[in-house]
C-alpha cells in the first residue's frame, strides 16, 4: 500500500482555513503511571481515532466549522498545534455538560458565539521521533487528549471553568478530519483529536521576563528571571490598550491569586505536574468584555493529575486533601524551592543578603494574603459562639495539615476498631 505523503504542519494550520469539526469524547484518561496503559486496539487503522466514528451522516447536526483566525504555535516536533479560530457554524445540537459554541437571544435565536476560541490539536503526525519509545505517536496522542480532556471536563462539571476562574472554558473534545493524499495521488484521510477552550489575550509569565539561561542547558528553562521594568500593553475589547506595570507589587498579586487557585485545585484532588511561568497566563478580558481586574489562568493540563481518574483512587479512595473542610492553606506546600522557575519574578532572585524562605514565608502568612495559619473550622465556631456569622477576615478560608494529621489518625483508630471486632 502506497505510503501518504508528508505535509508540514504549517500547510495544514494556516490562517484563512475552515475546519469542519465532529464531536468526541475520549474515554479514561491513561498513558502515566496513575493511570496505566491503554494500548490503541490491534485493529485500529492507521490515521484514525479510537472509538470515534467516522460516518459523517451521523453529525449532521452536532458539528461544527471553525475558521483559523490566527496561528498560536505550528510547528514539526511538537506534541500539539494551537491557533485561534472564530466558530462560522455552531452545532444545531449542543452536548451536555460543556460550554455551548451558540449564544441565544430574547427571540430564542441561536448563534455562534462571536468570542474567538483557541484550538489545541494532538496531532500524533507532528510528534517528535518515537523511535525506542515504549508506544507510538499515535498512541501518545491518544493519551495526551483523553488526560486533557477529563481534566477540563472535571473542571467543567463543577462549574468552574471560564472566568472568574483560573481554567480557560471548555467547549469540548472533538475530532477533525484531514484530507491528503498518497504517494499515486489517492485520497487517504486521517482523524485528530482536539480540545477547543476560550481564547485568552494576554501574556504568560515567561512572556513578561527576561530568563538567564545557561547556553550548556538543552531546554534553557534554568535560571532566574528579570521582569520587564516598563508598562506592559493589554488589547482592550473596545478598542485601545491598557498598561500594567508589573512591579513587586504586582507580581505579588499575580501569585497570590496564581497559589489560591492550585490549593483550591488540590482541595479537588487536582495535581499540576507543570506548573510552569509559561504555563501561567494573565489577561485583562473576559472573551470581547474587559476586565476591571487582572485574570490569572493556568494553561496546559497534559500532565494534571486528577485523583478520581487515577487507578489510586479505584484502591485507596478519595485523596486526604480533599477530607479537609476548606482548601489547605497555601503556606503547607507552597515554598520557595517549589517554586524554582518562577525566582526573579516572586519569590525574587537570590540575594546572598536576603532570607528569601522567611521572607516569603511571611509573605503567605500576611493578614492582606492568606492570613495567618489556623483552622478556618475552629475560627468560624469561635465567632460562632460569639454570634458572629459574618467572615470577618480578608483572606479566605483554610485549613490545616494539623487537622489532616488528625483527621488521618481518626481513620486510623476507627480502622483499628474495625479489625479488632472481625
Amino acid at each position: 500500500m502506497p505510503l501518504p505523503a508528508w505535509t508540514p504542519p504549517t500547510a495544514i494550520y494556516t490562517v484563512g482555513k475552515e475546519l469542519e469539526l465532529f464531536p468526541f469524547s475520549p474515554g479514561p484518561p491513561h498513558g502515566t503511571t496513575d493511570h496505566g496503559r491503554r494500548p490503541l486496539p490491534a485493529t485500529l487503522e492507521a490515521g484514525h481515532i479510537r472509538d470515534f466514528d467516522t460516518d459523517e451522516a451521523k453529525y449532521i447536526k452536532t458539528k461544527a466549522t471553525v475558521r483559523i483566525e490566527e496561528v498560536i504555535r505550528v510547528e514539526a516536533d511538537r506534541q500539539s498545534q494551537i491557533v485561534r479560530c472564530k466558530v462560522l457554524h455552531a452545532p444545531m445540537e449542543s452536548r451536555l455538560n460543556i460550554c455551548p459554541l451558540t449564544m441565544s437571544f430574547k427571540n430564542k435565536k441561536k448563534m455562534p458565539i462571536t468570542r474567538s476560541v483557541t484550538l489545541k490539536a494532538h496531532d500524533y503526525e507532528y510528534y517528535p521521533g518515537c523511535i525506542g519509545a515504549p508506544w507510538g505517536n499515535d498512541e501518545e496522542a491518544d493519551a495526551n487528549f483523553s488526560r486533557e480532556c477529563a481534566v477540563y471536563q472535571y473542571f467543567c462539571d463543577k462549574g468552574l471553568c471560564g472566568y472568574p476562574h483560573a481554567i480557560r472554558q471548555f467547549y469540548g473534545g472533538w475530532v477533525m478530519k484531514i484530507e491528503r493524499k498518497d504517494k499515486d495521488g489517492n485520497l487517504k484521510p486521517r482523524y485528530v483529536s482536539l480540545i477547543l477552550t476560550e481564547y485568552l489575550y494576554g501574556y504568560s509569565i515567561e512572556n513578561l521576563c527576561y530568563r538567564k539561561t545557561d547556553p550548556g542547558d538543552p531546554n534553557r528553562l534554568g535560571g532566574e528571571v528579570t521582569p520587564d521594568p516598563y508598562p506592559v500593553p493589554f488589547s482592550k475589547a473596545t478598542g485601545g490598550v491598557t498598561h500594567i506595570k508589573f512591579d513587586e507589587e504586582m507580581r505579588k498579586l499575580v501569585m497570590k491569586k496564581l497559589l489560591h487557585s492550585v490549593v483550591v485545585g488540590h482541595h479537588l484532588g487536582i495535581q499540576w505536574r507543570n506548573l510552569e511561568p509559561w504555563n501561567v497566563f494573565i489577561t485583562m478580558r473576559n472573551g470581547n468584555t474587559d476586565l476591571d481586574d487582572l485574570r490569572v489562568v493556568i494553561i496546559d493540563h497534559t500532565n494534571a493529575r486528577v485523583w478520581h481518574h487515577t487507578k489510586w483512587f479505584k484502591t485507596e479512595g478519595a485523596q486526604v486533601l480533599t477530607w479537609l473542610p476548606y482548601p489547605h492553606h497555601p503556606f503547607e506546600r507552597c515554598s520557595v524551592d517549589a517554586l524554582v522557575h518562577f525566582h526573579g519574578w516572586w519569590p525574587p532572585a537570590y540575594d546572598p543578603g536576603v532570607d528569601r524562605d522567611r521572607l516569603f514565608d511571611d509573605w503567605l502568612c500576611s493578614e492582606e494574603v492568606f492570613g495567618p495559619l489556623e483552622e478556618a473550622q475552629e475560627v468560624v465556631a469561635e465567632l460562632e459562639s460569639r454570634g458572629i456569622r459574618e467572615w470577618p477576615h480578608l483572606n479566605p478560608k483554610f485549613s490545616t495539615f494539623k487537622t489532616l494529621d488528625k483527621l488521618l489518625e481518626d481513620r486510623r483508630e476507627k480502622d483499628r476498631k474495625e479489625k479488632a471486632e472481625e
